[in-house]
Parts: C-alpha cells; structure tokens; sequence
C-alpha cells in the first residue's frame, strides 16, 4: 500500500484544514425536533479544533448542550455554502478555556463582545 500523501496526511491530523482558507463556518445545530438551524460563524482552528465564539445565553448555544451533533460547510457572510458539509460534535467550553477560544479568533479576526462564551467543534466524527 503506497503512503498517503502530504497533503492527505494534512487532512487527516486536522478534519478542518479544507475550511481554513475561508472566513466563515456554516454551523448547522439541531433542535429537539430535528430540524436544523445554520449559522454563518467566524472560527478559528488549532490543533484539529474548530473555535467559535458567540453569546452564551443564544439558541446555538443552547441546541448544542442538547445536541452535540451539528454540520459545518465553508459559507460566505450571509451563510452561502461554498463547499460540501460534514458532521461533526460540538461542546460549550468551561469558562476557565473561554480567554483561549477568545484569543483565538481575535487573531484571526472575529469580533469578539464581552460577555461572550465559547464553544469548540471538536471531533469530525459523531
């Protein structure tokens, strides 16, 4: 069997290489019902991580304590797709990590408010 190549290998220690040419994220999270609710979010990435931050108390945030499951595709700002979606699992942060998410995407250029929690993407597979 030939050894993948670099660029497969890239791919496998990091599920999300192929979103980081993009600005934004398509967050797919799911209510109760089923029924998914997308979100165009900026993210950052780090060690096979997505990062996004938003408010604590919003429907995102609370599908995703319900649900860990969500989709994530390459959008524009207005959440155009731009590529194929995957599955993955996503998680709130303990406050302790949210300094970290934050700093994150500040450097990638996320607007940050205060008073914002964090939530990681962190497994492509369910």
């Amino acid at each position: 069997m030939a050894p993948e190549s670099p660029e497969k290998q890239g791919e496998t220690d990091n599920p999300f290489a192929y979103l980081s040419p993009n600005e934004f994220v398509l967050l797919t999270t799911f209510r109760k019902s089923g029924v998914g609710v997308p979100t165009a979010m900026w993210f950052a990435h780090e060690q096979g991580k997505l990062y996004m931050v938003t408010g604590r108390t919003t429907g995102k945030i609370k599908r995703i304590r319900n649900n860990g499951r969500v989709l994530l595709a390459p959008c524009d700002l207005m959440g155009k797709m731009l590529g194929p979606h995957i599955e993955a699992f996503a998680y709130e942060l303990p406050v302790a990590q949210h300094v970290h998410a934050n700093a994150l995407c500040w450097l990638l250029g996320a607007s940050i408010l205060n008073k914002r929690g964090s939530a990681v993407i962190g497994d492509k597979n369910v």
